[in-house]
């Protein structure tokens, strides 16, 4: 469909006249344009005052999204809107007299005009999404971005922040000189997914912005293989019917499904899955294909930097686009606000960072390539999470082994209520309650390995916590660790010594030792092991602090 432009400087033609309209009359303008414009001014006068103008928004110059009508009563008027939308049109409607004289003027401004004494004003307007000196929320950034997570892959592939999936013809490899991670498929159906174990948290009234970096397909695109990088996870993964979420698929990405690009909302709020896609074609702000403000042709076969902007506190806006040049160019902003439903977009805006491939059927070989990203908090992040605590006083370790480690207390997710859950260990403390000296050691056991098959978990706190500890002895005995223990998914995050029952150890922790999940839903084990040194049995007890973020 094409659209006349319309628009001579700041005034849009299509959408102005001065033929006078008969009584009940209807001027409906051109569907125009303005993506490059903060908002829109329409003005003019009639002999005819009574009457009702609509400023009119659509993402695709055919269906109609945002209506904000006005009634007219004077014989002059002026009303003004912030974008909303790629394509704006103006309809006036003529009361039961007819006109003699009529002017009706529309200004197209790239600077925003409206007021909050409006009655035209179209709340949760767009303009912040054109300007990259304003956050999600259409807030200066004035302040330094929180990093809440970043990744590269200087000298592995970070295991104990990534986890990943292959299925079928799948690959994925990694060569220590080159900087990246290569997820590839052969000919056949298969799969390659490497996702953060941390769902990140998102703090509400923060702007939640992801930058991530990759290829999505090195040959432009092949035919059956999707290729999808972004902040979103996927129910297909998560094959453990008891985790919490397993039916849920969140989130926004950037796709190549083909050779056609375009981004992605999906939502599982409704109680089954909804993928909302947008092709290139259809985009509403920049369609990088040359003809958009930019004038940015995308290449997916090259090395992009794709950024997400979430404002989502359930009901805000979702801005997707690149950085050319140290430019943000926003191509696509997905809009919720007093729109289509009385529910959140999304299940959750705390989401994974997330690359993946797939082919589902016979097909050429193709591979994408991960290589940074990182997620930021802007205006600061301020962790409001539950603080709990567990202390096993009246369960005292006996320790009678000079080169084996006793598990003293083990805390871990649990998977059945609250699998996507961060918890952030705060502290740990232990005592000897006998007279010798003690070598402790803390290990964050990376899931889905689990030394505790035989161990009972309780809940720590039904009611507020989604933590679990172990708390019968039979985990103690099961489990008797060499130093260092031969499980290379144990990864020992702290260990010191203290003497007698007059020493305490107490291991400052927090932002240290993070206890998550893999894409399935497993969690990992947060354990405090010690051994004695003295060579005769010594008592020990432990305790551990803690915070949950969902």
């Amino acid at each position: 469909m094409t659209f006349t432009p319309a628009v001579v400087g700041n005034i849009s033609t299509g959408n102005s006249t001065t033929t006078p309209l008969a009584a009940a009359g209807v001027f409906t303008g051109t569907w125009v344009d303005v993506t490059r414009y903060n908002s829109v001014v329409v003005g003019g006068s009639s002999d005819a005052p009574a009457a009702t103008v609509e400023l009119q928004f659509s993402t695709d110059g055919t269906n109609l999204d945002v209506n904000n009508a006005t009634p007219i009563s004077t014989t002059s008027f002026g009303v003004n809107a912030i974008v909303s939308a790629k394509f704006f049109r103006v309809v006036y409607t003529n009361g039961t007299g007819a006109q003699s004289t009529f002017r009706l003027q529309t200004s197209l401004k790239l600077g925003s005009t409206a007021s909050s004494s409006s009655t035209s004003i179209i709340s949760g307007g767009g303009s912040s999404i054109l300007d990259p000196t304003l956050d999600a929320f259409g807030r200066l950034r004035v302040a330094e971005p929180t990093t809440l997570f970043d990744a590269k892959f200087q000298y592995n592939k970070q295991p104990e922040e990534w986890d990943e999936i292959t299925s079928g013809t799948g690959g994925i490899a990694y060569t220590l000189e080159y900087p990246y991670i290569s997820l590839s498929v052969n000919a056949g159906t298969g799969k390659a997914v490497r996702q953060t174990r941390r769902y990140h948290t998102y703090q509400p009234g923060k702007s939640f912005d992801i930058l991530i970096t990759g290829t999505l397909e090195v040959s432009g695109g092949i035919t059956n293989v999707v290729a999808r990088i972004g902040l979103f996870d996927d129910a297909s993964d998560k094959t453990d019917a008891t985790v919490s979420d397993h039916l849920q698929t969140n989130g926004y990405y950037f796709q190549l499904n083909g050779t056609t690009f375009g981004v992605v909302q999906r939502s599982y709020i409704t109680g089954s899955l909804v993928t909302t896609t947008v092709n290139q074609s259809s985009f509403n702000i920049d369609r990088l294909d040359g003809t958009g403000p930019s004038g940015v042709t995308i290449d997916p076969s090259k090395r992009q930097i794709y950024f997400i902007s979430l404002e989502w506190l359930g009901v805000g806006q979702v801005a997707m686009g690149i950085y050319i040049g140290s430019q943000q160019i926003p191509c696509h902003v997905f809009r919720h606000a007093n729109l289509d439903s009385t529910l959140p977009y999304t299940n959750r805006g705390s989401l994974p960072v997330r690359y993946d491939i797939s082919a589902n059927s016979s097909g050429s070989t193709a591979s994408m390539r991960q290589i940074c990203c990182t997620v930021t908090s802007n205006g600061g992040f301020n962790p409001r999470g539950i603080i709990l605590s567990e202390s096993l006083f009246n369960d005292v370790v006996d320790l009678n082994s000079r080169s084996t480690l006793y598990p003293i207390l083990a805390i871990r997710i649990d998977k059945t209520r609250a699998a996507r859950l961060t918890i952030n260990v705060l502290e740990a403390s232990l005592v000897c309650t006998t007279s010798g000296n003690i070598f402790y050691r803390v290990y964050r056991v990376l899931a889905p390995t689990n030394p505790f098959t035989t161990a009972s978990w309780n809940n720590a706190n039904s009611t507020y916590s989604g933590a679990q500890i172990a708390v019968n002895n039979t985990f103690r005995t099961a489990l008797r660790w060499a130093s260092p223990p031969a499980d290379a998914n144990a990864v020992t995050i702290g260990q010191g010594y203290f003497a007698n029952n007059t020493d305490q150890a107490l291991l400052k922790l927090e932002n240290r030792v993070i206890c998550v999940a893999d894409i399935i839903g497993n969690s990992d084990i947060i354990v405090i092991a010690a051994l004695t040194l003295s060579g005769v049995v010594e008592s020990v007890a432990a305790s551990i602090t803690w915070q949950e973020y969902s």
